[in-house]
Formats: structure tokens, C-alpha cells, sequence
């Protein structure tokens, strides 16, 4: 029975040591630490404030915690939420550098499950680079892609829309061009004030937590830890974000919403593409447009734009029938709407090539 006892310990113990040998392997390829997550936890929010600088902060990784997802931000030395790439294209490659807002950039979606990511892994000899930001607008999407987008040389720039991303802007045109609109309001706003996270104050007693010299050391122990108190500050969660989101959708319905007039959008969504478009040519880019809105854009060109557009909003729409396309109270994509834009894109990009040789 002794014997009996002390086998299953050290059954027990060696398996413990292989969990945490496969956490440590798994870290390394994906350069992921798991001691980051408790630690992360204490200052995690849907959109944590060290993630932003012009427009990410380089080499972050920093954890987004909601009732609906915890998920590893880590951004790249370019800014990008994506692996590494250099200026310079390989040879061989056709290169896509795709932007949008949070959707674009997976608020909520592990790296490798975008819709940026799947295509990606689906087509061999092409590089998708994924430049989404939170909170960007098509103000903020030009600058970008002048400023840093044209340096990787790519064979096409995509730009990802939604109502959201033509709605947000109103900058000058001229300012647009001269890529002073970078800088925009929404990095301020999306800082925020420092004192508590989503859903926790700071003098929650979970912020007295010392994590003692196993979970310091073991990322399996840090991780099981982080885990048990994602289960335990769950309803905190849940109650936070319906409040946050239940505001976010009365704010959008209501008259005093700071958007511009449809009209307005209309004129300055159509000037800033033909814009783009126009620049984009000169220098040797394709430009292509993709809505992924399950609504219509209906401030858009009334004839056949003069650069591929592709609209999956009736796709979408009916892909709705069958499953929530966001999470439970985030509204942004879940995974498995991710997935089916995924393979959409999959076929766009793989059309795109085809029509090109």
C-alpha cells in the first residue's frame, strides 16, 4: 500500500513537471510567458492602457480580461499586433497589408484565430499584415497607411470597413494627407483614467495578492492561479460589461452622438478612398475595400467604386441566423465569425492573386 501511495506521488509530480515543461516549450515558441497572466490581471481591461502609443506601443504584451475573453495582446518592434516582418518583402511573396479598427485588430481574439490570421495560414506564399487598431477611423487609417504601411512595399493595401469606421472622423481632408490626423482624440480617450480597471477597483482586496515563490516561479502554478480568479471575479465581470455595453448602444441610437451627419460621412468616406485610390496607383499599390459590417454601408459609392470592393454584410447577415456573430456582451466578432470572415478573405485574397498573373 506504502509503495502503492508513493508511486502515484511521483506519478502525480511527473506529470505536474511534463504540464509545465509543455507550458514552458509552448511560451517559448510563441513567446508567451504565463507568469505575465496573474500579474496582468490586476491591471487587465478591455483595452489596456499600455497597449496605445502612435498608434501601439512597440514590444507590449499586456492582458485584455472580460467576462467574454482573456486574451494576450503582444505587439510586435513595429507597433503591429502581428509576428515580425521587415520592411523589405521576401522574394516570392505577395504581400497584403490589411487595416481597420478593434475588429481588424481582434479585440478579443487570440493571435492565430483573426480572420487576418487564417488566411494567412490558408495561402501559402503570402503575407497578411495585420496593421488594426482600436478605435480607428478612416482619419486615422490614411495617415497610418502613408506613414508606415507603404514601407513594407506591399502588393495590395486593404482597407477593412464597418459603419464605425467611416463614421468616426471630420478632420480637415487637407490635414489627412498631411498625416497630421495620426494623433487623433481617440488615443486620449482610450488611456483613461488609470485608477481602476473594468470591472475592479483598486482597493478590491484581490490587489492584495503576493504570489508566493511557486506561482513566481512555475508558469503552470501562475496560470492555474490567474485561471481560479477569472471563475471568481466572473458575476463582477457580467454585471460590468451589460452596463458598459447596454450605455455603448444607447449612446449609438442616440441624436447627440458625436458622428458626423450622413451626408458628411458620405462626402468625406468617398473623397478619402478615391484619395487613397489615387496614391495607391502612383506608387504601385492596389487598393481593394472590404465591409465586414453585417449592415450595409449605406454612406458609400452609389455606382461601382473605382478599386475592388468586396461586401459581406449580406453574408454576414445571413450567418447571424444560425449564431451570434459577437460575444455574449462585447460587440465585436467572436471566433467564429472571425473564422467564417476568415475563409472569405481566404478566397478574396487567392482571387485577387489569380486575377493579377
Amino acid at each position: 500500500m506504502r509503495h502503492q501511495v508513493i508511486l502515484a506521488i511521483a506519478s502525480a509530480c511527473l506529470t505536474l513537471l511534463c504540464v509545465e515543461v509543455g507550458f514552458r516549450a509552448y511560451g517559448r515558441i510563441y513567446s508567451v510567458d504565463f507568469r505575465l497572466y496573474a500579474k496582468e490581471l490586476k491591471n487587465s481591461d478591455r483595452l489596456p492602457e499600455d497597449l496605445f502609443g502612435d498608434p501601439l506601443n512597440s514590444g507590449v504584451q499586456v492582458l485584455a480580461t472580460t467576462s467574454d475573453f482573456s486574451v494576450l495582446y503582444s505587439v510586435n518592434s513595429h507597433g503591429l499586433r502581428d509576428r515580425e516582418h521587415s520592411y523589405e518583402k521576401p522574394p516570392g511573396i505577395t504581400r497584403f497589408a490589411v487595416f481597420g479598427d478593434s475588429f481588424t485588430f481582434g479585440e478579443g481574439i487570440p493571435y492565430g484565430k483573426r480572420f487576418t490570421d487564417i488566411a494567412e495560414e490558408n495561402l501559402p506564399g503570402t503575407e497578411i499584415l495585420n496593421f488594426g487598431y482600436p478605435g480607428a477611423g478612416l482619419d486615422n487609417i490614411v495617415p497610418y497607411i502613408f506613414r508606415e504601411g507603404l514601407l513594407y512595399r506591399p502588393d495590395y493595401v486593404v482597407v477593412v470597413l464597418n459603419n464605425l469606421v467611416t463614421d468616426r472622423g471630420g478632420a480637415d481632408l487637407t490635414d489627412i494627407l498631411n498625416f497630421s490626423a495620426i494623433d487623433s482624440a481617440y488615443l486620449a480617450s482610450v488611456r483613461g483614467a488609470s485608477t481602476e480597471t473594468a470591472y475592479l477597483p483598486r482597493k478590491d482586496p484581490f490587489f492584495n495578492y503576493s504570489p508566493n515563490i511557486l506561482q513566481r516561479n512555475s508558469y503552470l502554478a501562475s496560470y492555474l492561479y490567474y485561471k481560479y480568479s477569472i471563475y471568481e471575479l466572473r458575476e463582477k465581470m457580467k454585471q460590468y460589461d451589460k452596463e458598459f455595453w447596454d450605455g455603448y448602444a444607447q449612446c449609438r441610437k442616440s441624436p447627440d452622438c458625436d458622428r458626423m451627419q450622413q451626408t458628411d460621412v458620405t462626402d468625406h468616406t468617398i473623397k478619402i478612398l478615391d484619395k487613397l485610390n489615387d496614391v495607391c496607383r502612383q506608387s504601385g499599390h492596389q487598393l481593394v475595400a472590404i465591409n465586414i459590417d453585417s449592415e450595409p454601408l449605406v454612406h458609400f459609392y452609389q455606382t461601382a467604386p473605382p478599386f475592388p470592393f468586396f461586401d459581406l454584410h449580406q453574408k454576414l447577415k445571413e450567418e447571424s441566423a444560425n449564431y451570434p456573430l459577437t460575444f455574449t456582451y462585447d460587440q465585436h466578432y467572436n471566433e467564429k465569425t472571425n473564422e467564417f470572415i476568415g475563409k472569405e478573405l481566404t478566397g478574396i485574397v487567392a482571387n485577387l492573386i489569380r486575377d493579377k498573373k
